[in-house]
C-alpha cells in the first residue's frame, strides 16, 4: 500500500513540476529596449542617432529616435500610454504586411513583433508596452547585426 501511494505522490510531484516549467517558460519577460539601448546598438554597427523628441507633443510621446542613412531607416519611440504605441504600431503592421511566406509575427496585449527579411531587405516593428521600435533596411547583415545588439 505504501508502495501505491509513493509512486501516486511520485507521478503528480513530476506532474506539477512538468507543468511549472511549461508555464515558467511562457511567461519569461520580453526585453523592453531604453533610448540608452538603442542608441548603443546603433552606434555598435556604426548608424548615427538622432533626436527628434522636441518635434513632437511631450503629452504622447516622450522619446523620438531616428536613424535615415542610405537605405536604411530606424525610429525608437516610447509613447506615454501602452494604447498609443499599441495603435500606431496596428497602423504601421498594415503597411508592411503583404502576406508573404517569410513574414514572422507574434501578436499580445502587451508585446507585438512582426519580421521580415529577404534578399532585397528587412523589415523590423516591434512594440513592448508603451515602446515602439521600426526598422527597414536594404543591407541585411548591418540590420541583423543591429537587432541582434538591441536584444529584440
Amino acid at each position: 500500500m505504501k508502495q501505491i501511494l509513493l509512486k501516486k505522490c511520485t507521478l503528480l510531484l513530476v506532474s506539477l513540476l512538468f507543468l511549472l516549467c511549461i508555464l515558467l517558460s511562457g511567461c519569461a519577460g520580453r526585453h523592453v529596449p531604453t533610448a540608452g539601448d538603442f542608441t548603443a546598438a546603433c552606434e555598435a554597427v556604426g548608424y548615427t542617432v538622432t533626436d527628434n523628441t522636441e518635434n513632437f507633443d511631450p503629452s504622447s510621446l516622450t522619446t523620438a529616435l531616428t536613424v535615415t542613412e542610405d537605405e536604411t531607416s530606424i525610429g525608437f519611440f516610447v509613447f506615454t500610454a501602452p494604447d498609443a504605441a499599441k495603435s500606431n504600431y496596428a497602423q504601421m503592421l498594415s503597411s508592411m504586411k503583404t502576406g508573404a511566406s517569410d513574414e514572422k509575427s507574434i501578436d499580445s496585449s502587451e508585446y507585438n513583433r512582426f519580421y521580415v527579411s529577404t534578399e532585397t531587405g528587412t523589415t523590423l516593428l516591434y512594440r513592448n508596452g508603451s515602446t515602439l521600435l521600426f526598422a527597414t533596411s536594404s543591407d541585411n547583415a548591418k540590420l541583423a547585426a543591429f537587432i541582434d545588439a538591441l536584444g529584440v
